[in-house]
């Protein structure tokens, strides 16, 4: 394929032309009028890996007193992105990033998440929020450190506490072919003919790959997202397009420019570029609830279409609290590492070998969650995550797309399983968040309980309630004797630790202790504090 120039120029002001359009050259967003859209972030508790030296690419030594978390210095405020993969071409990704942060505490350091990306150090700069196009701070030194995946501005003088500063850089990324990041994924469409997409899964530490953050499920911003895709594909993300723009001097590509988003964890950022079709319908409440799939597979997503939507409405209804964003889409994908993943606003799923269409589902809605495990052969198991760690949440193919002439009632059920589960995760994940790993059992105790709920109301002749103690509570028993069992709340230092927590003890024991506590507190108290739990954080 051909060399392709720079995303991005600091100068160049035609928001239609790439480079990327700068900050300087798009007014900044506020999310949806009529959204009254608080996310929360819950304080813990944290515990840490002193920090080793390491050296840059360059064999300069790394000594700045950094852990495996992100200094307590900057806080993310707002987030511009600016990618063009080249599906098609040698896989690059184009890319450039502004981001605008607080200064919690004065600091001549800013440090980030990167990994699998070269950034283009002359494009680098940081410059106070209402000065972007000035000279900005000088940067002296540019460290990266590998083990933990760090990028360190070093500047010439301090950023000052309480003022805020805009980092910009453009760089090069990779659509790579294991299954996390931002990767590529290929299918055959009823002639044989092999298709290309890009698709992405970043919980819970792989948002990293595709643009340099703040890459802690804490440190909540918004986010604003320009995709460059062919004219031949179409792209979805968390929040609606806005406007589609021709990209200047590349003939057949346009800018998709997506909604500014509610403020949301960077592992539920999400992108696709497919070609993939789609079926729609509104819910009671006036969101646009969307499934997508290949062509040849779409009439299979007809349940997930009936059930998604009732289900949404009806959490609305027992959380007393409205659904925050104004879409939701579900779409399978070919390739995915875990079941599903609830990105906010795009749920993705997983194909599954068990299934006659190999596909992987995405639920794109405007709340987002992490990984279920892969499919079971029974409801009793639907959400056990993968015997090997997980990076998101993921579906397989049968847990969003269901044909009644060829699936086994299990399947049924487990579709509406996921739907249930990822939906609930909106609220218990993607509203309310942890502000580290330690605390999953929150996000996935409650989402494993609540999709009972969620079930119930879809498909009230199942008796699933009646259920939950033969295939939740009895198994986790089992397993919870064994001298391997863990708390369900557990430290967690170093992100090679984070997936190794995503199992039945905080899923299913989770969720067995939320239901004790709904049996005690009594329906209509549980319900009341379900709906404080959501308001006050």
């Amino acid at each position: 394929s051909t060399e392709r120039r720079p995303v991005m120029t600091r100068r160049r002001t035609n928001p239609t032309k790439r480079p990327a359009t700068t900050r300087a050259n798009v007014t900044r967003k506020k999310p949806p009028s009529g959204t009254k859209t608080k996310t929360k972030t819950i304080i813990t508790t944290t515990t840490t890996i002193p920090f080793t030296t390491t050296t840059t690419t360059t064999g300069e030594p790394f000594q700045e007193d950094i852990d495996v978390r992100l200094p307590n210095t900057l806080k993310p405020l707002h987030y511009l992105v600016k990618l063009q993969p080249l599906i098609n071409g040698n896989f690059s990704i184009l890319g450039y990033v502004e981001v605008e942060m607080e200064v919690l505490e004065s600091t001549s350091n800013v440090t980030l998440h990167i990994a699998d990306i070269i950034t283009k150090n002359e494009t680098i700069r940081v410059a106070p929020s209402g000065d972007l196009d000035g000279p900005g701070l000088r940067v002296i030194k540019h460290l990266y450190d590998h083990e933990r995946q760090f990028y360190l501005a070093h500047l010439e003088e301090e950023l000052q506490q309480g003022h805020k500063y805009v980092l910009s850089m453009e760089f090069t990324g990779y659509l790579n072919d294991q299954l996390h990041g931002f990767y590529r994924s290929t299918y055959r469409d009823a002639d044989g003919t092999e298709k290309m997409l890009a698709v992405t899964q970043f919980q819970a530490t792989d948002a990293r790959r595709a643009f340099p953050c703040f890459d802690e499920p804490g440190l909540k911003a918004t986010f604003e997202v320009y995709l460059a895709r062919s004219t031949n594909m179409s792209s979805i993300s968390n929040m609606p397009i806005i406007e589609t723009i021709p990209v200047e001097d590349e003939e057949g590509w346009v800018w998709d420019h997506y909604d500014t988003s509610v403020p949301m964890s960077t592992y539920l950022v999400a992108f696709v570029v497919s070609d993939f079709a789609y079926l729609s319908t509104t819910t009671n409440n006036k969101t646009l609830f969307r499934v997508w799939a290949r062509e040849s597979a779409l009439q299979q997503a007809k349940y997930s279409l009936q059930v998604g939507p009732a289900i949404l409405t009806h959490f609305e209804d027992y959380f007393n609290q409205s659904y925050p964003l104004p879409k939701q889409d579900m779409i399978a994908i070919p390739d995915f590492s875990a079941g599903a993943m609830e990105n906010w606003g795009l749920i993705t799923y997983s194909s599954s070998s068990s299934s006659s269409s190999s596909i992987i589902i995405f639920i794109i809605i405007t709340i987002t969650n992490h990984h279920p495990p892969p499919p079971p052969t029974t409801l009793t198991n639907h959400h056990q995550p993968p015997p090997s760690p997980p990076t998101t949440i993921t579906y397989r193919e049968t847990a969003m797309l269901y044909d009644s002439r060829v699936s086994a009632a299990s399947n049924k059920q487990y579709v509406v399983a996921v739907v249930a589960h990822e939906l609930a995760h909106q609220w218990f994940g993607n509203l309310v968040t942890p502000v580290w790993w330690t605390d999953l059992w929150l996000n996935e105790g409650f989402a494993s309980y609540v999709e009972y709920i969620g079930i119930n109301h879809a498909e009230p002749t199942w008796k699933v309630m009646e259920q939950f103690v033969l295939n939740e509570m009895h198994i986790v028993f089992s397993l919870d004797s064994l001298e391997s069992s863990h708390p369900i709340s557990i430290p967690v230092g170093h992100p090679d630790e984070i997936s190794q927590i995503f199992d039945r003890i905080s899923y299913a024991k989770g969720a067995s202790i939320i239901r004790m506590m709904n049996h005690f507190l009594t329906e209509a108290t549980f319900r009341k504090g379900l709906s404080n739990y959501l308001d006050a954080l």
